[in-house]
């Protein structure tokens, strides 16, 4: 163990993606400096996961910490889970990731070649598996006084070519590859799994920032995660484009998440006109996207009423 950097887990949610999984897996084994221990949280697979592990030979490993869960609580859930039990085996860093996503053999290394600083998290940049010149998401930003914004900007090169450093204050990407140090989450708490999924992510990122923490992304720092296929809409002359999952459900826990980011840290963080420009898009799309309209009208309402969360299986009633 590198005893400046402390001990490190990686956090894997996984559900139903075990072939995935397994590639996430064999690049943590592979990496240049050596974890201490890779968490997997398994959000209720059904796809014969824990088996492929076995028969894989991973669950022998010392190393690997696999917990199954009885249901599936969603992403919030998992990193929930996987961020408090990494926090309460005393790991100094957990290093979060979905099972489809996966790490550059040395993206570690460069973590823990910088003069990490615990008061801070550390994000890489995440770039598309098939096509390596584009930014699988846009960035959540943090500048001018705080003020968040939501960064579209998809070509690499374009991004990089932008700043002269090869480490920049404010940008996150959360959870794809994030360094997170154990002294924030002592601070901050753990992700708010009533969120599910689809915004989850944001609202630790600008709790963070709210608790006046800092988030730093490494431009020469590499995670893959596959981009979401996507369809666009004409209204007014504009574009609006969406993320075409047959998860339409996932559109609830985006509304109403949206809609508590809004109400919680639009007063630190200034985020409430972009955060309510996107819920403009989402009534837009309810407006012409009949698969989706029913979910995100009671996201809306639901907030609005200050109702409890609707579970997965409530909502596939």
């Amino acid at each position: 163990m590198d005893e400046k950097k402390g001990k490190i887990a990686a956090v894997i949610v996984t559900y139903n993606r075990k072939e995935l999984l397994i590639n996430c897996l064999e690049k943590l084994l592979q990496q240049t400096r050596s974890l201490d221990s890779i968490i997997i949280i398994d959000n209720a697979s059904t796809d014969g996961t824990r088996e492929c592990l076995e028969g894989s030979d991973f669950l022998s490993n010392p190393k690997i910490d696999y917990i199954k869960l009885i249901e599936n609580i969603g992403g919030a859930g998992g990193f929930y889970e996987g961020i408090k039990r990494g926090y309460e085996r005393g790991f100094n860093w957990v290093w979060l990731m979905d099972d489809d996503g996966f790490p550059e053999v040395n993206t570690l290394e460069l973590f823990c070649s910088l003069d990490l600083n615990q008061n801070s998290c550390y994000c890489p940049i995440v770039l598309d598996p098939l096509d390596k010149n584009q930014l699988t998401f846009g960035f959540c930003g943090f500048f001018n006084n705080k003020s968040i914004y939501f960064q579209s900007m998809n070509d690499v090169d374009s991004f990089i070519g932008s700043y002269r450093t090869k480490i920049i204050s404010g940008y996150g990407n959360f959870f794809n590859g994030i360094f997170l140090n154990r002294e924030i989450i002592k601070s901050i708490g753990f992700p708010r799994k009533e969120m599910f999924i689809w915004g989850d992510e944001n609202e630790y990122l600008f709790r963070i920032l709210a608790n006046g923490f800092n988030v730093w992304i490494m431009l020469d720092n590499v995670f893959y995660h596959p981009r979401f296929p996507q369809t666009t809409i004409a209204f007014l002359g504009k574009k609006i484009s969406y993320i075409d999952n047959p998860a339409t459900w996932k559109y609830y826990y985006q509304t109403r998440n949206l809609l508590y980011i809004n109400k919680k840290y639009r007063s630190q963080l200034k985020v409430r006109w972009p955060i309510l420009k996107c819920l403009l898009s989402r009534l837009i799309l309810a407006a012409h996207v009949k698969k989706i309209r029913n979910f995100i009208l009671l996201g809306l309402f639901d907030q609005i009423l200050g109702l409890p969360y609707k579970t997965l299986s409530q909502l596939k009633k």
